[in-house]
């Protein structure tokens, strides 16, 4: 399902090296009340190239020919600001949350539905496929903009600790090379 967001930019030269997975609330608690994740990321000036909701929908936000700022202060094998050459999807934790309440929520298992792993493996077959891109080069939004490169207690946690990422038929172990 198309869910366009506006806050992206025309790749140019800049190839596809690899995915981010990230996570995020559903909806996100604010002042004005419940916000839909794809709306808050737009308000922000934030951008990813698409979401998945807990029951497995498929939310195409921009397309792969796209840049969206979505790894902010990244690095990955030498490659600094990864928003230039990695895709980036979303993995929804369904409900309203607060930022405290999310990044509990992303240490239990249960923030991922099956319907989302089942959605998020074709997304990232399809990519993989589509732009060559090495198993070891699919990774966590914590291990590309984690407290290593943001500093002490400023890095990202998405997409958290209860991420099964034997789900996706991965081989970690490249990730480490």
């Amino acid at each position: 399902m198309k869910y366009p967001i506006q806050n992206h930019r025309a790749r140019g030269d800049n190839p596809v090296k690899g995915i981010v997975i990230h996570s995020m609330a559903e909806y996100i608690s604010t002042p004005d009340g419940p916000s839909y994740a794809p709306d808050f990321l737009e308000g922000v000036g934030l951008g990813v190239h698409a979401m998945i909701t807990p029951n497995g929908l498929l939310l195409e936000c921009a397309g792969a020919d796209r840049i969206c700022p979505h790894a902010g202060l990244s690095m990955f094998k030498g490659l600094k600001f990864l928003n230039r050459n990695f895709l980036g999807v979303e993995v929804l934790v369904e409900g309203v949350h607060s930022y405290a309440s999310f990044l509990k929520a992303i240490k239990s298992p249960q923030a991922f539905t099956l319907e989302q792993y089942d959605a998020l493996s074709v997304l990232v077959r399809m990519w993989r496929e589509m732009f060559d891109i090495p198993t070891g080069w699919v990774v966590g939004h914590s291990e590309v903009s984690g407290d290593s490169i943001r500093g002490k207690g400023k890095g990202k946690r998405d997409p958290g600790s209860g991420f099964d990422w034997s789900r996706l038929n991965l081989d970690r172990e490249e990730v480490a090379q």
